[in-house]
């Protein structure tokens, strides 16, 4: 008898889950300003950038900061420095990226079959928000990163935290942008 409110309380939990992949998942594209705090034993102070994230379902994602743009574009990497010089690579190249990359075009698209393929998925339903805590199923992934949370609102993530196996941390906030906000 006592096992019947677990029950109850993981299927709850399970059903919010789906409910907020469908609701990520019908939002085509996004457009955040950003800024990234990175943590590191190598760096005296935090190593912080802001500039601006593009997201267009399924597998589209642009970074500006200042001058420079990456884009990942399936599984492609360009890397343009703003000075006319562009660097192309696969993404499997960069193994810390593509573990950013996986979990949060995973979550943006709505993805919870991929992001059950990459990691054991945790979840939180709070009242004033939501919480995502993956943790990579590969240990070759392990061996770099330890956990990606991606905590956020309704539809919207607001707060992405990387934290790598050796301690480094990186957190970076979202702010949703209006397209006539750029």
């Amino acid at each position: 008898m006592l096992a019947l409110p677990a029950l109850a309380a993981a299927n709850a939990e399970e059903a919010a889950l789906t409910a907020l992949m469908q609701r990520l998942a019908a939002v085509p594209e996004r457009h955040s300003a950003f800024t990234e705090t990175q943590h590191s034993g190598l760096l005296d102070v935090p190593l912080v950038q802001s500039g601006t994230l593009y997201y267009r379902r399924p597998d589209y994602l642009e970074r500006r900061v200042g001058g420079r743009r990456a884009v990942i574009d399936g599984e492609r990497v360009i890397l343009d420095d703003g000075h006319g010089g562009r660097r192309e690579l696969a993404l499997d190249d960069v193994p810390l990226l593509r573990a950013f990359v996986v979990s949060f075009r995973a979550t943006l698209g709505g993805d919870l079959t991929a992001l059950r393929r990459h990691y054991r998925v945790g979840f939180v339903q709070q009242a004033e928000g939501w919480r995502l805590r993956l943790v990579p199923r590969d240990p070759r992934m392990q061996a770099l990163v330890e956990s990606v949370t991606i905590e956020g609102r309704g539809d919207c993530p607001l707060r992405m935290i990387l934290l790598e196996a050796n301690g480094d941390r990186t957190v970076t906030e979202f702010h949703p942008l209006r397209q006539d906000d750029d």
